[in-house]
């Protein structure tokens, strides 16, 4: 972590999952974050959370103090731009501590029952990023 300049230097954002309806709560956590840091003797924080973040940029800022991005850019384009803070643990299906697995939805009147069935169709995904 890059030890903070003035307030207005530094940009922090959750833009993984930026809904309108999740802002209230990510900004919560953020404001719980920042305590935590200035409790550590870390002052000059943003006061609030960028929403205008972009999930996955060209590259991490340099005015990026945290920032959330998926695990695979992580590894791959922002290679060496930044440091693992932590992962989150959902409590949700086919999630494992910090782990996780793709999930291939269907109409439940589908004809469809199996992964095999699927050979050969369409499907749409978030991004070519995303793992």
């Amino acid at each position: 972590m890059r030890e903070p300049q003035a307030e207005s230097h530094w940009r922090v954002s959750l833009p993984m999952y930026n809904l309108p309806e999740m802002q209230a709560v990510n900004a919560d956590f953020w404001d719980g974050v920042r305590r935590e840091l200035q409790r550590e003797g870390i002052e000059s924080l943003p006061g609030s959370l960028d929403f205008a973040r972009r999930p996955v940029p060209e590259r991490i800022e340099r005015d990026t103090l945290l920032t959330q991005v998926c695990g695979y850019p992580l590894q791959t384009i922002y290679r060496g731009q930044a440091a693992l803070l932590g992962a989150p643990v959902y409590g949700a299906e086919h999630c494992a501590g910090a782990t996780h697995a793709g999930v291939f939805v269907v109409h439940r009147d589908s004809a469809f029952t199996q992964l095999a069935d699927l050979r050969g169709c369409n499907f749409v995904y978030n991004s070519r990023h995303s793992n």
